[in-house]
């Protein structure tokens, strides 16, 4: 169980991206595992672990938020994103996230220390309005990556009055005061702006979740349980209890179906590190072979300089026994 200040991303903060509440959850988990576009804005989220639900997903919009860590293990479960906006959250460090594909970051208004090693190799546009680091570092690291300023005032005026409008039932894609101030954001001219404002795409996501939201909140109560839909005084006592007991092995069979996803997720986490390690024994397998190698070939070098020693000292015994000979036999020739 997650309490309020370990709130993660959840089947139940998802199904807010869909207009229709009245899905079962087989169709629910599989939209979700679909997902490519999401905007999860004032959810108050603080942890990004169960976004890797959503297996297809390429842009992820988290601003505004309670999130104070990035999970390595759920960025890299998420192969296609590309865009990841964790604007106004209370990070405070960056982890390594170097070996993930996101070419757009957005960490601007965060109490975050940021590694310029660990961010993505494949970056191409980065904000980091409001955090205490110098842009030439990171340029120094990523020479093509391009910065945008996020400007905070505008940027929670308009979350505000999204807001409020989707409480009150309003369409903010029409209202006049989101379309004004939209228009003054995108407007704005920002100082030292060394890139493209934020794409359409990421501004009708937002539209697209408020009125997601706006539908959810004049929906139908939640549809009742099997069990509560059975009228127990249209059936014999044996035959409600059959129901009540093929209800009951249908309700066990949709939690097997969570546990079994469940599973498949745990095992695609331990894939990824069991391959980790075999990387890593791999390498050191390889460096222990080359030590291997290089030691057989010093050993081959030094019998050989052992075999030319012994050849040396064979020769100049060869000679002083020659010598000796010659001298015995002149000894013979002249005093005998």
């Amino acid at each position: 169980m997650h309490t309020n200040f370990d709130k993660p991303v959840s089947v139940t903060v998802l199904k807010k991206q869909f207009p229709s509440a009245n899905k079962t959850q087989e169709e629910l988990i599989s939209m979700i595992m679909q997902l490519q576009d999401v905007d999860l804005m004032q959810q108050n989220i603080s942890k990004i672990d169960g976004l890797d639900m959503c297996s297809e997903l390429v842009t992820a919009s988290l601003q505004c938020n309670n999130i104070y860590e990035i999970s390595v293990i759920t960025l890299e479960l998420l192969p296609l994103l590309k865009s990841l906006n964790l604007a106004q959250n209370k990070i405070l460090s960056l982890p390594d996230i170097s070996m993930t594909n996101i070419e757009d970051l957005n960490l601007a208004f965060n109490p975050i220390f940021i590694d310029p090693a660990y961010l993505p190799k494949l970056l191409k546009r980065i904000s980091i309005s409001g955090v205490d680091i110098e842009r030439r570092l990171i340029s120094a690291a990523f020479p093509q990556v391009v910065f945008y300023d996020t400007t905070e005032a505008l940027f929670t005026q308009v979350n505000e009055v999204e807001r409020e409008l989707s409480l009150a039932g309003a369409d903010p894609a029409t209202d006049e005061e989101v379309v004004k101030t939209r228009g003054k954001m995108n407007s704005t001219k920002q100082p030292k702006v060394i890139s493209k404002p934020p794409t359409q795409g990421s501004r009708n996501a937002v539209i697209r979740q408020v009125q997601a939201v706006s539908k959810l909140t004049k929906s139908k109560p939640a549809t009742p349980t099997i069990l509560s839909r059975i009228d127990q005084s249209q059936f014999q006592p044996n035959a409600y209890q059959e129901l009540v007991d093929i209800a009951k092995k249908y309700q066990d069979a949709l939690k097997e179906i969570d546990q079994m996803k469940l599973d498949a997720y745990k095992q695609r986490i331990e894939d990824i590190i069991s391959q980790s390690e075999d990387r890593a024994h791999g390498s050191f397998m390889k460096i222990k072979e080359g030590i291997e190698y290089d030691m057989q070939v010093l050993s081959q070098k030094r019998v050989q300089q052992q075999s030319v020693v012994q050849k040396d000292q064979l020769t100049q015994q060869q000679i002083e026994d020659e010598l000796d000979a010659e001298l015995d036999q002149f000894d013979k020739d002249n005093f005998e």
